[in-house]
């Protein structure tokens, strides 16, 4: 832990709830709705259905096999789909990429309870279903309680209703609105009980609810943005592969005691970010608590390049705040703190009193994930007072690596395995904001571009060779082929240390070109290599009994001090074979005329057609024939 400042002394309140010796293991304070004068907490309006539910599945988009992770349902507003298509496709390729098969379904109309029996749909077929990204508007429930948060009837029972994604991530429990045994008002469209023998989820939810962000810009461009950012991340291009990713816990004074105790806030986040990069600031006790500070959280911190940051404290859906000289100042970070300072931060735990409520106006969580300028990726927490604890169930999944919705369903089952009767008030309001689909602190640092591919003719099929990848994280290559030359199709995978490929499925006197990429064993594959093509007939065939030999290829490479150029002709016909400069020069003609079929050997001394040496550098040899390309090889000068 690269960081910790806090004070001596453990105050009272904390006992209570569960003291510093007990601090992983033992309820802690709530958070607490804290709003600026003037803000209420208002009753939530359940959702209102626009006409009949219709859904079109618009497409699938298949995972890799060697890395399959299951189906994902991408369910999209359809009213927003013409307007973020492009963006929707890519995401769907990332996740192929990733081993996840996709169907991008769009819906629109209908109530929570359509949906959710789609989605089991799509559960029980052959399959199945590991998560689901709800993307615009899409249905909502509203769950309602009475919840005494001091467990022993000291506290007045109290009213909270909230939106409940649990609901969705369900796939075999049933739902009630009866009253829960006369506590509230039974069928009034609110759910207040969860029937389910074992009280698991069985999938993850996450949600993109764009729509009530438009201070930050209309939804379609929040949706676009938010999808190339995650396009970026899941390519290794949005987080630098040195240094290492750092995390924040930022904690008030009520639960400071949970930072530093093993299992502890610092310790999870050290679980995926290892030691020495994890920043803690927290406050413990009465004199004085003013380390972690509304003016220390905003400048000092939510300017830096976190990767992820956990947050505890009190707060509302449209900010939060600390404590100054131990509670006798609240200060307020506000959702406008955020959209000013614009952090690069990619994941936000938001233990905030309903911080991550989506019904609500530029709420923290959205505006988090989807910043005006540098959107975050992801952001977790409750649409209602409590929030997630007992974190290390959550970080010990993410470290193996996993995504943070399988953290998610692992956390929330252990957590209610072990402590049903707390459950519903503090855990039933867990959302997810963004793509539960990411892993935090991965390497989706593709490896190295193969290099020197060749393809060339053997008897009775094309060799095709490159040169070995030195990572060590090296798992196989990706053979591509095309036959219009542009288009590679994946042909076969082939594991090192072999660095070559036989291709017998060829046909007389078509023309292949080859592609080869390297993949790590995260998954992560590179570039394609530069392309070589080959055209395939049968070489003992040849007119005067050809030998076997390649049909265009050069030997030694680079020059020394000069290289053969050997192709075959099926026929007699016109050819032209020539040299040309990187940037389309003509150089040096090697050959130019009619030649009959045959295997041919043409020199080339490293000079142009004065006769002076080409400079050092990289030369193109093209082979013409009938007056078509067939074929270009780099010839290497080195002087």
């Amino acid at each position: 832990m690269r960081l910790v400042v806090f004070a001596l002394a453990i105050f009272s309140l904390f006992v209570a709830f569960g003291g510093p010796a007990e601090a992983v293991e033992s309820e802690p304070m709530p958070t607490l709705w804290k709003a600026p004068p003037g803000v209420e907490r208002l009753p939530h309006a359940i959702w209102q259905a626009d006409g009949p539910f219709r859904v079109q599945e618009i497409g699938t988009v298949r995972g890799d096999l060697r890395v399959e992770q299951g189906r994902v349902a991408v369910i999209v507003e359809d009213s927003l789909y013409s307007l973020v298509s492009a963006s929707l496709l890519q995401y769907q390729d990332d996740l192929a990429a990733k081993g996840y098969t996709s169907v991008l379904s769009l819906v629109g109309g209908g109530t929570a309870e359509d949906l959710r029996a789609y989605l089991i749909g799509l559960y029980g077929e052959a399959e199945g279903l590991v998560g689901a990204l709800f993307v615009g508007d899409v249905p909502y429930i509203i769950y309602e309680l009475m919840q005494d948060w001091d467990g022993a009837g000291g506290d007045p029972a109290e009213y909270e209703d909230f939106p409940c994604d649990l609901f969705f991530m369900d796939m075999d429990g049933s739902w009630l609105d009866d009253g829960a045994g006369g506590t509230v008002t039974p069928s009034n469209g609110k759910y207040d009980g969860w029937s389910d023998a074992s009280h698991e989820i069985e999938i993850w939810v996450g949600r993109m609810p764009v729509s009530v962000l438009p201070v930050l810009g209309t939804s379609y461009s929040l949706v676009n943005k938010y999808f190339l950012r995650n396009h970026k991340y899941r390519t290794g291009q949005l987080v630098p592969e040195t240094p290492a990713a750092e995390a924040l816990a930022y904690v008030d004074d009520d639960w400071g005691y949970m930072v530093s105790p093993t299992e502890g806030d610092a310790w999870c986040l050290e679980q995926v970010y290892g030691s020495g990069q994890v920043t803690a600031v927290f406050d413990v006790g009465s004199a004085p608590g003013n380390n972690a500070t509304a003016a220390d959280y905003t400048t000092n911190h939510l300017t830096q390049n976190y990767q992820l940051i956990l947050l505890r404290s009190h707060g509302y859906p449209q900010g939060h705040g600390f404590y100054r000289d131990y509670q006798s100042l609240f200060e307020y970070v506000t959702s406008m703190d955020y959209r000013d300072i614009d952090p690069a931060v990619c994941f936000y735990s938001l233990y905030v009193c309903s911080g991550c409520d989506y019904t609500g106006s530029a709420f923290l969580g959205g505006t988090t994930v989807f910043n005006k300028a540098t959107p975050g990726l992801f952001s977790w927490g409750s649409t209602k007072t409590g929030g997630m604890w007992n974190d290390d169930a959550f970080y010990t999944v993410l470290d193996e690596p996993n995504t943070f919705g399988a953290a998610f369903v692992d956390w929330f089952n252990v957590s209610h395995a072990t402590w049903p009767a707390l459950a519903p008030r503090w855990w039933y309001g867990m959302v997810m904001i963004g793509d539960p689909a990411l892993i935090p602190n991965y390497d989706y640092f593709p490896p190295g571009q193969p290099q020197e591919l060749a393809a060339f003719l053997d008897v009775g099929k094309i060799e095709v060779r490159w040169h070995s990848n030195a990572e060590p994280d090296l798992d196989y290559y990706n053979v591509y082929r095309a036959t219009d030359g542009v288009t590679p199709a994946f042909v076969t995978a082939v594991e090192p240390p072999d660095t070559a490929y036989s291709d017998f499925d060829v046909s007389y006197m078509t023309t292949y070109t080859y592609w080869v990429s390297a993949v790590d064993t995260l998954g992560n594959e590179s570039i394609l290599s530069d392309p070589d093509s080959c055209t395939f007939y049968d070489v003992t065939s040849v007119a005067g009994g050809a030998p076997p030999a390649p049909i265009f290829t050069n030997r030694p490479n680079p020059l020394n001090p000069s290289t053969e150029v050997v192709f075959s002709l099926e026929r007699s016909q016109p050819v032209a074979l020539a040299v040309y400069d990187i940037s389309g020069r003509l150089l040096h003609t090697l050959v130019e005329g009619v030649l009959p079929a045959g295997v041919h050997t043409f020199i080339w001394d490293g000079t142009d057609d004065s006769g002076g040496p080409a400079a050092s550098g990289v030369y193109l040899c093209r082979l013409e024939k009938d007056g078509r390309l067939v074929g270009t090889r780099k010839l290497v000068v080195l002087r």
